[in-house]
């Protein structure tokens, strides 16, 4: 009984507890949807270059991006995945 005892006030000392923070809606996003705005918007586009770049094991990302976007003179780009990184 000595040691359940304890181990009873540890663990009703141990339980998670929960406070959430509920923000109020702003009056901007309360407006209804305009209808004027279509549903959807496609953009047609062409690309002029697509670089895939391969990095070395355990090589910054950050600083291996900048040198080869800089190497290949690129000035805008978007990157599309980065896939296993």
């Amino acid at each position: 009984m000595l040691i359940a005892l304890p181990l009873l006030v540890a663990a009703a000392y141990a339980q998670q507890s929960r406070h959430e923070i509920v923000t109020s809606v702003t009056p901007a996003d309360s407006k209804p949807n305009n209808p004027e705005v279509p549903e959807v918007a496609a953009i047609s586009t062409r690309f002029e270059r697509v670089l895939v770049l391969r990095f070395k094991y355990d090589t910054e990302m950050l600083s291996g991006l900048e040198r080869a976007l800089k190497e290949q003179k690129v000035r805008n780009a978007v990157i599309l995945s980065g896939f296993g990184s």
